[in-house]
């Protein structure tokens, strides 16, 4: 289904982008282990919406389930894609408009790997490290992530060591405000997960007792924040205080477990978390 899509794509001169997903198997020794869900494309802002027009009248059966600025998400029979305009947006601490310049220079210069025999097009080398780092802590930031995210890294670093500049790496990590957190989970990558610590940039000795605090952290939230959403469901027909003081409960409890394995990043987390949650409440958004 993927290759049928980007064959689409790129008759009608669109430029489609894999993101995670299939791209990231592909760099597994055996990528059929590596589970993918959905698939992502980055199309950009350039055609974005005549792309998505285009895609949808090309396949048969397609259902859209979100249209956002974000990105188009549709059904394709028993296939989940998404057609993104943006390939992430920031949310504080992280700056979203170094983050969007990162994309400009980077994800119109595309490398291709082969999947099913046709070349599919992926984030290049010098940003793909980064940009997976940075969904993987997007993600972790608003609730929880799994291991297989923390695999994708420790993977992608792997297959490109010595194909990207190690200097530029970390400039760009410092313009998005993601060099502490990377450094965090360095500590996870390279002394549980088995990564060559000079294949991690930047690695930084920590006590093996904060990267086993990192990692319990990620135990505890479940795969996108599973367990969080599991303990919200049972406050279903409750008041909506006691929602609030059920995300604050669940909020302030993750930023301690989180303070174990970086005090700093722990108390940087919290600060972000309660800054965002005011906006949303003050905007009567949903969390």
């Amino acid at each position: 289904d993927l290759v049928k899509v980007f064959s689409l794509l790129e008759q009608e001169g669109y430029k489609p982008v894999l993101m995670k997903g299939q791209g990231n198997a592909t760099f597994y020794r055996n990528p059929m282990l590596r589970k993918c869900g959905d698939i992502d494309i980055f199309i950009g802002k350039n055609r974005y919406e005549e792309s998505c027009t285009y895609i949808l009248s090309a396949l048969q059966d397609t259902k859209v389930v979100k249209d956002e600025l974000k990105h188009l998400e549709f059904t394709w029979g028993k296939t989940e894609v998404e057609m993104h305009r943006y390939a992430e947006i920031e949310c504080p601490p992280q700056n979203d408009a170094a983050y969007q310049a990162l994309i400009e220079k980077y994800m119109y210069k595309p490398d291709v790997v082969a999947i099913d025999s046709a070349s599919i097009s992926i984030p290049p080398a010098q940003f793909n490290a980064l940009y997976v780092f940075n969904h993987m802590w997007n993600h972790f930031k608003m609730g929880g992530v799994g291991f297989r995210q923390f695999a994708d890294i420790a993977t992608i670093l792997h297959a490109t060591a010595g194909k990207y500049d190690v200097e530029q790496l970390g400039k760009d990590l410092k313009a998005v405000g993601l060099m502490l957190e990377w450094k965090v989970v360095g500590g996870v990558i390279v002394d549980l997960m088995g990564l060559p610590e000079n294949e991690y940039p930047f690695y930084e000795k920590m006590p093996i007792e904060k990267s086993y605090a990192m990692a319990d952290l990620v135990l505890n939230d479940g795969n996108f924040a599973k367990n969080r959403n599991d303990l919200l469901q049972r406050q279903e027909g409750r008041s909506e205080f006691v929602h609030i003081l059920c995300y604050l409960y669940m909020h302030f409890k993750r930023c301690y477990l989180l303070s174990k394995a970086s005090f700093r990043l722990g108390l940087r987390t919290l600060a972000a978390t309660l800054k965002r949650g005011s906006m949303k409440m003050i905007k009567g958004e949903e969390d």
